[in-house]
């Protein structure tokens, strides 16, 4: 774990708005809480969702996994999609299987990170490359899963 990566942010404009926005974090405990702020920031000033607390909740969930079991380099890219955003989050870990919410085990806190996720997105998955994976979800612009 690296505790000295600086946490570099990169908006990417497209036309005259912005409508995505990337972002690295190191391996730390922080690291979820600076993501939120940022991509809170970034989703009320290019007015991506009405409500971000579900999207923001979604991001947590996908930084604190790739904190916890993935590997840096750790980045997120949000994009406003068709009135939704689309979350994705990258790490350098060696996954070889695409991820899946795991039964919670009474013997160890947590494990219901991807339940939630797949709660809360419209839809989400995971693309696993020869350097990492990266786990998305897509929020909003679905009537029956907008919260």
């Amino acid at each position: 774990m690296s505790a000295q990566s600086p946490t570099s942010v990169t908006p990417v404009k497209k036309a005259a708005a912005v409508s995505a926005f990337r972002m690295s974090l190191p391996q730390r405990a922080a690291s979820p809480a600076e993501a939120r702020h940022q991509v809170a920031r970034f989703a009320v000033e290019n007015q991506l969702l009405a409500e971000p607390a579900v999207a923001l909740v979604v991001l947590s969930e996908l930084v604190t996994n790739a904190v916890l079991h993935g590997a840096e380099p750790i980045e997120v890219c949000v994009r406003g999609e068709d009135g939704g955003l689309r979350i994705e989050v990258s790490d350098g870990g060696a996954q070889s299987a695409p991820m899946v919410p795991q039964a919670q085990r009474p013997d160890r806190p947590g494990g219901l990170g991807l339940h939630i996720v797949d709660a809360l997105a419209r839809r989400w998955g995971t693309d696993v490359r020869e350097d990492g994976k990266t786990v998305w979800a897509e929020i909003g612009a679905d009537p029956e899963c907008d919260l």
